[in-house]
């Protein structure tokens, strides 16, 4: 709620003008006001006191209870602070704030609850870790409650020598996701560097999923690149339907408690 009563504002100077003379407006939760007329009428003088930028001459303006005019600047600060909201949630940090309050208040805020943002940014994303892995264990056959159905086969676009855990160049750890099939991306392409027809690539498939439907594979690989390669060369040979592990090998071992399989 918003109660304007009787307010005034003059500016000195050589010339002094009165710019507010005995306004008042009231504005009910939930509603909304628009404040038009010419350029100099004081428009902008009066957010501003609204927004407790300046101390109004004479009249009170109270806001959710408060009387701004009475307040010192500290005071006035800290109220319009009190109005700015910070939510950390799964999409990260969101900061609310009414039109009236300034950017720089907004910003000494954010530098204010720095630490306690940080906190709770590191706190969602280690609990979202937890759920993700809780969720989740990539083998043959295994069922994934959030796609609703069984994974029969994940497919690993690497090379032959890293799907083995040979050799490593970008990782930290080698190996594979336990219960994976090799099908290095290179495969799905002839010479020129073009794909393979679509019905050459509809035989090697086929015979890679030993009659398991298309839409049962999830593809993976180093960090999610290369395993778009192995899902556009299916869809192109008119198996669709399969998904990508968007972090792969790269997000599969941030957990250590996950099991790796090599040979």
């Amino acid at each position: 709620m918003l109660s304007i009563r009787e307010v005034a504002k003059s500016f000195g100077g050589t010339r002094p003008r009165t710019v507010l003379h005995r306004v008042s407006l009231a504005v009910r939760r939930g509603e909304y006001v628009a404040i038009v007329g010419e350029s100099g009428v004081g428009k902008s003088t009066l957010l501003n006191l609204i927004a407790g930028l300046d101390p109004p001459d004479e009249g009170s303006i109270i806001l959710d209870g408060a009387d701004i005019a009475a307040l010192d600047d500290t005071a006035r600060t800290l109220l319009r602070r009190r109005s700015i909201g910070f939510v950390v949630g799964t999409e990260g940090l969101s900061v609310k704030a009414p039109r009236w309050v300034g950017i720089a208040d907004i910003e000494a805020a954010l530098h204010e609850k720095a630490a306690w943002i940080l906190r709770k940014l590191r706190e969602q994303r280690e609990r979202a870790a937890r759920l993700q892995a809780a969720r989740v264990e990539w083998r043959d056959g295994t069922n994934v409650p959030f796609l609703g159905e069984t994974v029969i086969v994940v497919l690993d676009a690497r090379a032959a020598e890293r799907f083995r855990g040979e050799v490593e160049p970008i990782d930290p750890v080698a190996g594979r996701i336990p219960g994976s099939r090799n099908r290095f991306c290179g495969q799905n392409l002839a010479e020129g560097g073009r794909f393979k027809r679509a019905d050459t690539l509809r035989g090697e498939f086929t015979a890679l999923l030993a009659g398991r439907s298309p839409d049962s594979i999830v593809h993976s690989c180093g960090s999610g690149v290369a395993a778009c390669h192995n899902q556009l060369a299916m869809e192109i040979a008119g198996l669709a339907g399969s998904r990508i592990y968007p972090g792969s090998w790269s997000e599969w071992i941030a957990d250590p408690a996950r099991p790796r399989e090599k040979g």
